[in-house]
């Protein structure tokens, strides 16, 4: 289940926005953050 994607700022010394999205497994519950990779990808993912 996805929740938000969202951009996470990288830690130091890099200084780029990482995509990201908010989801929750179904198996146990827990909300992660995953990884999106690729500059388009982001946009072919659906909210629910």
């Amino acid at each position: 289940m996805l929740f938000v994607c969202s951009g996470i700022e990288a830690k130091q010394p890099n200084s780029a926005i990482r995509k990201c999205a908010r989801v929750q497994l179904i198996k146990n519950g827990k909300k992660i953050a995953a990884f999106v990779p690729n500059d388009g990808c982001l946009n072919y993912i659906e909210e629910n």
